[in-house]
């Protein structure tokens, strides 16, 4: 058994670092959620290290800095090097970065900060088998485990992790604090399926909090993003069908908010991400089957449909795990955009797009294997943006 188990395991990590190479030289995220639902904790830290070690993850490589970064306003710098992916980024109390990411090559879900000494990393659990969700209060941190989904609070010297679904194997998750600071998240099932729970406490006292989970909003879902507005008031929007069968099975996007939802696109989608406007209206960023970038504008009754950018993907393909859109939209209703444009020639990008003008879009640094890792606002209204390659997980700002 342990035999079969452990060539299972040599094989998947071979063809995970095929798969990797197509999408830029990073793990993977379709393929590694498929090992974390098949492969013992072990098995799985060890495939994916291997994988890593294929693709060369691991190895020295060039660190873009900001003199390089010629043709870019931002500058650019490494947070933690080597075989480490799947970051999230957000911004404490002062605006310093805070980074949650997984460290392949050392099995760890691990956690970055920034202050004027430079950037302090942490463990805060064993690898995670999704890509973990650095909470808006930026001092938990949403992963799955062997024990279900869990998430792990900061609570003064150390981290303390708490069961939020004991039941359920997680595809992915998110997390958002509401006006009373009390968090709500959102995730995907192991069997496909969109639920929700919220947390209770008192004070900020972690440790007397209570998890209640819901029951299912939606079957057969591959994608979601949620998101809390300034009312506390909770929107999520998702892709509601399995994946693509010869490019034959087609998936809508829906959306779900205080008011009610539906469909917003019918049109086979993929990768999708939510802001709220300043009216509190909800604005969907997501990925078409004839690969372009679309944006779906709610004003409280319909929906209006746009293209931000085509080529993004390979038609066919608007799974487009490689694009990995990130929206955001700033006090004046400003819409910002992160993404990468996975065909040639390839680029991480940032657009931005005020009232009814046109999107204006520019690169993110020069190199073109980099993924988004997303995108957070300061109150300025400033970009900051966690990317990641094979040379490791990298912060982006704009240049002074």
């Amino acid at each position: 058994m342990l035999r079969s188990l452990i060539t299972r395991a040599l094989f998947a990590a071979r063809d995970l670092a095929v798969r990797s190479k197509t999408s830029g030289g990073s793990i993977h995220r379709t393929a590694a959620r498929t090992l974390a639902a098949t492969l013992p904790p072990m098995l799985l830290v060890a495939c994916l290290s291997a994988a890593a070690g294929l693709l060369g993850c691991g190895k020295s490589g060039t660190v873009t800095s900001p003199a390089a970064a010629v043709s870019s306003r931002f500058v650019i710098e490494t947070v933690a090097a080597g075989a480490v992916g799947g970051p999230s980024l957000t911004l404490d109390g002062i605006g310093q970065p805070c980074i949650a990411y997984l460290d392949y090559s050392n099995g760890l879900t691990k956690y970055a900060t920034k202050d004027t000494a430079g950037w302090h990393l942490v463990t805060v659990a064993t690898l995670s088998p999704i890509h973990p969700s650095v909470n808006t209060n930026s001092t938990s941190v949403t992963f799955g485990g062997g024990s279900g989904l869990l998430q792990c609070a900061y609570a003064g010297a150390s981290w303390n992790p708490e069961t939020v679904d004991p039941y359920s194997s997680v595809l992915s998750a998110v997390t958002a604090y509401d006006t009373s600071r009390q968090p709500w998240t959102y995730y995907v099932t192991g069997t496909y399926y969109l639920t929700a729970a919220h947390r209770t406490y008192t004070g900020n006292d972690y440790r007397n909090g209570v998890w209640t989970t819901y029951p299912a909003i939606a079957g057969d879902v591959s994608y979601m993003d949620f998101a809390v507005d300034d009312q506390g008031q909770r929107h999520v929007a998702y892709c509601n069908g399995g994946d693509l069968v010869n490019g034959a099975k087609r998936r809508d996007l829906f959306y779900e908010g205080p008011s009610g939802g539906g469909t917003v696109d019918t049109a086979t989608v993929g990768q999708v991400s939510i802001a709220i406007d300043p009216q509190g209206h909800p604005q969907l960023c997501y990925l078409r089957q004839d690969g372009s970038l679309m944006l779906a504008a709610g004003n409280g009754s319909n929906w209006t449909i746009s293209t931000i950018a085509t080529g993004v993907v390979p038609p066919g393909n608007p799974n487009g795990e490689e694009a990995a859109p990130s929206l955001k939209v700033d006090a004046s209703g400003t819409l910002h955009i992160i993404y990468r444009k996975c065909l040639a020639p390839t680029s991480l990008n940032y657009a931005t797009k005020v009232g009814s003008g046109a999107w204006k879009t520019e690169p993110v640094g020069t190199a073109s294997s980099a993924h988004s890792g997303g995108l957070v606002l300061d109150s300025h209204g400033s970009p900051h943006i966690v990317l990641w390659d094979g040379d490791g997980v990298k912060y982006a700002r704009l240049s002074q």
